[in-house]
Formats: C-alpha cells, structure tokens, sequence
C-alpha cells in the first residue's frame, strides 16, 4: 500500500518531533494561493515557548531535507502550539485531558446528540465517557468522533 505525501509527512515529523523530547499533535499540508505551506502543531508539558518553535523548525528543515524528493514544492514550514482550545485527536489525548471540558461533535447522534459540551470523565478500549453539564453521562466511540477541542473556561 502507498502512503501519501501527508501520511508520510507524519511519520517523519512525529518520530522527530518525540525525538527532540515535544509531542506531535498534527499537520497540515497543502496551498494557500499559490504557496505551499507545512505547518506543524506540538506541545509539551507547560506550553511551547517561542524559542521551542525555532528549535523544533530548524530540526524539521534538516529531516525533511534528508527525505529528497518527498515534497515536490518549496514551501513554507511553520510550527507552532495548538493554542488553548487544541484538537483531541486520540485516546492519548483524551486520557491527558481527563477532568477537562471538550467540545464534541459525533458523526452520528448519541442519546439524539451530534454536538454537546462535556467533561473527560473516563477514558477506556476505544471509548470516551463524558459527563455534561446536568450531570449525564455519554459514552461515546472514538472512532464516532468527527471532531473535539478543549474548551478553554475563563
């Protein structure tokens, strides 16, 4: 089976990425105008730093040269943070952000439910369980998941 030029993107940053001791959280790759452009989502425990985002960028720059021939364009490579209301994309990160609020929405409705606001209650084989606002709990398949993000409570 042949990998895509994004899924292989992937492997390279995330191996690296770990490698240099941060956490890969996603990518996105394609065009803006007639610009192509990489940019690469990490964290760490206690936020990245500006100086993070350079160091992580110039050890990117270095890897993806070695791969010749993978990116067929110049591009732009920008790395940065999630920020604060950041994508839960596995169980890794549900099981992190335990206790948090996300906002979710399902691919198919749950208890008549595709969109809802909810606590990380458990996290367990492919499921997560989430407890609203009234105190209900939605037991919810990961896979049935089409997008979350930490909401960010001020």
């Amino acid at each position: 089976m042949v990998m895509s030029v994004t899924e292989q993107l992937k492997n390279i940053i995330k191996d690296e990425i770990e490698r240099l001791g941060y956490e890969f959280v996603d990518l996105n790759y394609g065009k803006r105008g007639r610009k192509w452009f990489l940019q690469v989502f990490c964290d760490k425990k206690g936020g990245l730093t500006l100086d993070h985002c350079v160091e992580i960028s110039r050890e990117l720059g270095y890897e993806l040269d070695r791969h010749e021939g993978l990116l067929k364009h110049s591009y732009n490579l920008e790395v940065s943070s999630p920020g604060l209301n950041r994508p839960l994309k596995n169980e890794a990160d549900f099981k992190r952000h335990s206790g948090d609020i996300v906002k979710v929405r399902l691919y198919a409705p749950v208890k008549e439910r595709r969109e809802f606001k909810g606590e990380v209650s458990e996290v367990k084989e492919g499921e997560v369980i989430f407890k609203d606002s009234g105190g209900e709990k939605i037991t919810v398949d990961i896979d049935n998941i089409a997008n979350a993000k930490l909401e960010v409570e001020i």
